[in-house]
């Protein structure tokens, strides 16, 4: 039953790994294409740490300035996000 109960977890941690990873890809190819909306969805993923990575604050203040040149107004406009 442990065991079961341990590789369900397991599979939805994967699961939830690949479904943030995928949603980074087509945010990336998004904001390349000059959505405004994705930038700031980007850069937000990017700080809570969806890539798996440590959170980049200087990445995301990258995007959340992109994200207002592509015309999206509601991106924070410093890092007093934090």
């Amino acid at each position: 039953m442990a065991l079961s109960v341990f590789l369900a977890v397991v599979v939805e941690s994967l699961f939830s790994v690949l479904v943030h990873l995928e949603a980074i890809n087509w945010y990336k190819k998004s904001s390349l294409q000059g959505y405004g909306v994705a930038s700031n969805n980007l850069a937000g993923m990017l700080l809570a740490g969806c890539d798996r990575t440590s959170a980049s604050t200087f990445e995301a203040d990258k995007l959340f300035r992109i994200a207002r040149e592509q015309g999206f107004l509601h991106a924070p406009q410093s890092s007093d996000y934090l």
